[in-house]
């Protein structure tokens, strides 16, 4: 089993592949467009570059270093969700979602469900559930079905989603609404933001891992940890905001980027382990300012974070951020994402 880093370029419609571990490069493709969004598949062997402009996905089989296919999915195709063996993509433009199996890459199924929309869909044991951001609600189908077999409401400004084991998770502008499945019945509840949550602070964005029964959402300048078995929200305080976030490989502690260039590991509890220096660069909150953010990925023991004014990748020890070593590139990286074959 070898691992890899995909990366987007920055200044260019092209991805790299590289060994995670030498940071050699593998090999290069050029792509129909920009990459707006960065995905991997669940079984870690393909990426999925999504060309929101161009109305397709380039598929990247890292086992054999090939593009396996530029698929035309449907018009904006923007919200990616792997899971279980399957990778789903929510088309803004026509309101379908394109739906892959893993095992039958580069083959794949599109569903029409609503009018155009901001959507995000996932499965939950080949049910498949779709938010909408201005209809507010949740819809789940039946794999074949055209119409809902339900429809939850009360998610207003839906945005973002997630999923642990048979529950599945959806950013509301008031908190998140849980949708889980029980012996072949699915049901709801709303967990609503902590006392005294500012107005416009709210969970958009998730990060989970698949042994905890929590998940992470973004929440203003800090995190939120939203329990499963407590059906709780509970607010974590940052120093600065939250750039990019996830679990460890392990799952006991945040992996947290922020402002300032520092990446923080807390204990889920909101204690700060450790605080290494990331980048010297300041990097400003999410705007219109279209600066190309530093980020970071993990796996195979390894940590990697890109820093495009350096034109640089930096590795470190994924557990205790240890052995920071920097890599210069001759591009200036984006979205970088880990594979493995």
């Amino acid at each position: 089993m070898t691992d890899y880093l995909l990366i987007a370029h920055a200044d260019k419609q092209r991805l790299s592949l590289l060994d995670s571990h030498s940071l050699n490069v593998i090999r290069q493709f050029d792509v129909p467009g920009r990459v707006a969004v960065l995905g991997a598949s669940s079984n870690g062997r393909y990426g999925f570059a999504v060309h929101r402009d161009n109305d397709c996905v380039t598929v990247i089989d890292a086992e054999r270093g090939v593009v396996t296919a530029i698929c035309a999915v449907g018009q904006q195709p923007t919200h990616f969700h792997a899971h279980n063996g399957h990778c789903l993509i929510f088309n803004e433009g026509d309101g379908s979602v394109t739906i892959f199996d893993e095992s039958k890459i580069p083959d794949f199924k599109v569903k029409k469900v609503k009018q155009p929309d901001h959507g995000s869909a996932l499965l939950l044991h080949n049910r498949l559930l779709v938010g909408y951001l201005r209809m507010g609600c949740v819809e789940v189908y039946d794999y074949d079905a055209p119409q809902p077999l339900h429809t939850f409401d009360g998610c207003t400004t839906l945005h973002g989603a997630a999923q642990v084991g048979d529950t599945a998770l959806f950013g509301c502008r008031d908190g998140v609404l849980i949708v889980r499945l029980d012996q072949d019945n699915f049901t709801s509840v709303k967990l609503a933001n902590p006392d005294g949550t500012p107005d416009r602070v709210r969970v958009g964005l998730f990060a989970t891992h698949p042994l905890r029964p929590v998940a992470l959402g973004n929440f203003g300048h800090g995190l939120a940890l939203i329990d499963l078995e407590t059906q709780s929200i509970r607010a974590m305080t940052l120093p600065e905001p939250p750039i990019k976030f996830s679990f460890d490989e392990d799952g006991n502690n945040a992996l947290i980027l922020t402002c300032d260039g520092n990446l923080r590991q807390m204990t889920l509890g909101g204690h700060t382990r450790r605080v290494v220096p990331a980048t010297t660069a300041t990097i400003a909150p999410k705007g219109p300012d279209k600066q190309t953010r530093p980020t970071f990925t993990l796996g195979g023991g390894l940590l990697h974070f890109t820093d495009p004014e350096r034109q640089s990748l930096v590795q470190m020890n994924g557990g205790d951020l240890s052995n920071r070593v920097e890599h210069s590139l001759d591009f200036s990286p984006a979205n970088l994402i880990y594979l493995r074959g």
